[in-house]
């Protein structure tokens, strides 16, 4: 989610609240949550997401 906060920031040139954010790309109902978590961050890992099909 991190990911795509970071282009959407870019290309409009505007930062956004994180918990704002993850909560209107989800009301979108476009990314599925994948059962998988990242690894390789010290605090608790996130969910992998991916564009529905």
């Amino acid at each position: 989610m991190k990911e795509i906060q970071d282009i959407y920031e870019t290309i409009l040139e505007k930062t956004f609240i994180r918990t704002n954010f993850q909560k209107k790309i989800l009301e979108l109902d476009v990314l599925e949550r994948l059962e998988k978590k990242f690894t390789g961050a010290k605090n608790k890992a996130p969910y992998l997401y991916r564009v529905k099909k």
